[in-house]
């Protein structure tokens, strides 16, 4: 989700309202967004792994999920805003000082970076709250998923 968000977004910033042509450099530049969020996403996603504890038996619930999905935010949250940072002045500086392609190039990332500092910080564990909350069991439905059912509890529909 996240990663459609950051080049979908760029593209229309860039290509739609600001009416900029379509070139080459704004192709490489979308692939260098899809890598950094790919990068930003990854390692949100990770710290989320490794933050959650790895309990098979006992399903989480998502008060629980949402609040290591918080710690992991915010442990995360000065590396991403000091890379979005860094990798910004670079391309803004590249926007002022250069022309032509370069200059198309830089725009795109720039616009690219910051869409993907925003979506890998509220998008992506927004996307796995969601995931974790429509796609786990929850106790009831563990417990008649193990239980052995008879012909009887089938033909009444427990199933």
């Amino acid at each position: 989700m996240a990663l459609v968000q950051d080049t979908l977004g760029s593209i229309f910033l860039i290509f739609v309202i600001g009416r900029i042509d379509f070139d080459l450099p704004s192709i490489a530049a979308l692939l260098t967004i899809v890598g950094y969020s790919i990068n930003n996403t990854i390692v949100i996603y990770d710290r989320i792994r490794e933050i959650t504890p790895n309990n098979n038996k006992k399903i989480l619930s998502n008060k629980k999920i949402s609040n290591f999905i918080n710690r992991a935010i915010n442990e995360t949250l000065s590396r991403t805003i000091n890379t979005s940072t860094t990798t910004l002045i670079a391309s803004i500086s590249l926007v002022l000082l250069a022309g032509g392609a370069i200059r198309s190039f830089a725009l795109v990332l720039s616009v690219g970076i910051i869409l993907g500092a925003f979506s890998s910080i509220f998008t992506a564990p927004a996307t796995y709250l969601f995931l974790h909350k429509y796609f786990s069991l929850s106790e009831k439905q563990k417990k008649l998923k193990t239980k052995i059912l008879s012909r009887e509890d089938k033909a009444r529909g427990v199933i």
